[in-house]
């Protein structure tokens, strides 16, 4: 039962990542008119995103060893590539 589980967990997540990703952006240039403030944060929050889930998916590959890998979950290289893509352009200080 927790397969089914995860696998929705991991199918939730790789069909909303991108759009995630924009709206973490969108809200924070919402929220803070600074945009030195908002590229800080935004690097933060997506570190930390990047972080939790390359611990997930060390938890899946200790949990289900010999299990077949998850076809649906975004690999860790595309994750950070789309996390580089949306963050703000580099604002000079």
């Amino acid at each position: 039962m927790i397969i089914g589980e995860v696998e929705s967990l991991g199918q939730g997540f790789s069909g909303s990542y991108k759009a995630v990703l924009e709206n973490i952006k969108t809200d924070l240039l919402s929220l803070f008119p600074n945009l030195n403030t908002v590229s800080d944060i935004q690097q933060l929050v997506l570190a930390q995103l990047v972080m939790y889930y390359t611990k997930f998916e060390d938890i899946l590959k200790k949990c289900f060893r010999g299990s077949t890998q998850f076809p649906d979950f975004v690999p860790i290289p595309t994750l950070t590539y789309q996390v580089t893509r949306s963050r703000l352009l580099d604002i000079p200080r």
